[in-house]
């Protein structure tokens, strides 16, 4: 699901955590507001997920680091804040993490 570059405006709905089958969400270039829901972290066939170019704040929710395929992680040019949660480390696919 690639929704970037189109105007969206608002938050990312946590109700995308319930989208078990994804396996890439693209939301770059938006005008997204509020945090990552920390829901996106049940979906675990999830490879790509693109949030850069928002305007996302708050911490990266550590139940990301429960996406055991996710390769590609971008969430590049938001507000967002923190530290990187240690979980991600549990990330043995990810090949890009650009933050």
């Amino acid at each position: 699901m690639r929704l970037g570059d189109n105007g969206l405006t608002g938050m990312i709905p946590a109700s995308l955590g319930k989208l078990v089958n994804l396996v890439s969400l693209g939301l770059a270039s938006c005008e997204l507001t509020g945090s990552i829901p920390r829901e996106l972290g049940q979906l675990n066939l999830l490879e790509n997920l693109v949030l850069q170019d928002n305007e996302l704040m708050g911490p990266i929710p550590s139940e990301l680091g429960n996406c055991s395929s996710l390769t590609v992680f971008t969430a590049a040019n938001n507000n967002l804040n923190g530290s990187i949660p240690s979980e991600l480390s549990q990330l043995k696919n990810l090949q890009l993490l650009n933050l």
